[in-house]
Formats: C-alpha cells, structure tokens, sequence
C-alpha cells in the first residue's frame, strides 16, 4: 500500500463491543502532507538532500529557498555520463517539485578548478507516466557550464512537465 500526499488511509484500531471491527470499533484517519523544505542561505548541502528526498517521495514535494539567498555549487552531485547528458551539479528531478526560489540563485561557482557542470536536470527516468515535473519560481539559475553538450543552466530529457514563473537563467554555456 503506498499513499502520496493528500491522500487519507482510514481504519479501525480495536474490537468493538461484540469482539468484531464494527461501528463500535475506534476510528483512525492519518492524512500524508507535502514535504516541505525551508533551506537556510547558502546551504547547498540541505538543497542536494531535499532533493533526493522529493524524488524518494513519490508525490509533490516543496522546496523554499531563503529570500534572495545563494546556493553555490562547487563540485558534481551526480554524473551519468552521457546518458543523461553529463554531470550535474545538483540531482536529477525524478519527482513533482517545486523550488520557489523568493528571488534566490542557484549557481555554478567560478572559483579556478571547478569542474564543469551543468546545474539542473528534469528527467522522466524511464518512467513517461510518473508524472514528473519541476517548477522552478522566482529563482537564478547560473552560471552552469557543459564544453560538450548543451543545457549549462538545466537539461530536461523525457516525456516531463516543466514551469517556469518569475525565473532567471542566465550565464549558462
């Protein structure tokens, strides 16, 4: 039995008055919420987590940004080589997310040394029903950089829904 968000399980706890699950039985309702993640400033290490968790959760998960607060990646979360197009500096979105990003930027840094990376990617993961989708709202996405491939700043690769409100991408190669 899986739930995902929004959806109550309802049972019986007990025997009732006769020793069956009758009326008389005591009820129990437990309604799944949304995960929500509200991330400090700059802590990158919080947003690679949440995502993870979001694509673990099988239902839509809400990731909060602080308010014009920078997230600045300097390694590779995660390399599938070519078959998703290269490295990335954040996790694939496999799930239903929203990053509401309160005028936030997530960027690549540009310290000497940091490898080459794209930011952000959105895949169905051989899964076209899943549902999959990422709206990205009121966040910078920057600074991603792919010398042999194209999508520096977010690839997106499958049968997916993605959105975009009061974003920015920007400086990607």
């Amino acid at each position: 039995l899986f739930l995902t968000a929004g959806e109550t399980l309802d049972f019986l706890v007990g025997r009732g008055s006769n020793g069956t699950f009758n009326a008389d039985s005591t009820g129990l309702a437990v309604t799944l919420t949304a995960p929500v993640f509200n991330l400090a400033d700059g802590d990158v290490a919080g947003l690679i987590a949440a995502i993870i968790c979001a694509n673990a959760s099988g239902g839509p998960t809400m990731i909060n940004l602080a308010p014009n607060g920078t997230y600045t990646l300097t390694s590779v979360a995660y390399d599938e080589g070519s078959y998703y197009g290269g490295p990335v500096g954040l996790p694939w979105v496999l799930s239903q997310l929203t990053i509401k990003g309160n005028g936030a930027t997530i960027q690549r840094s540009s310290a000497p040394g940091t490898p080459p990376f794209r930011i952000l990617g959105l895949s169905w993961a051989d899964c076209a029903s899943c549902g999959h989708s990422l709206t990205l709202d009121g966040v910078t996405i920057k600074g991603g950089y792919v010398p042999s491939n194209s999508g520096g700043g977010l690839e997106i690769y499958g049968v997916v829904t993605a959105l975009f409100k009061n974003k920015t991408i920007t400086e990607n190669y």
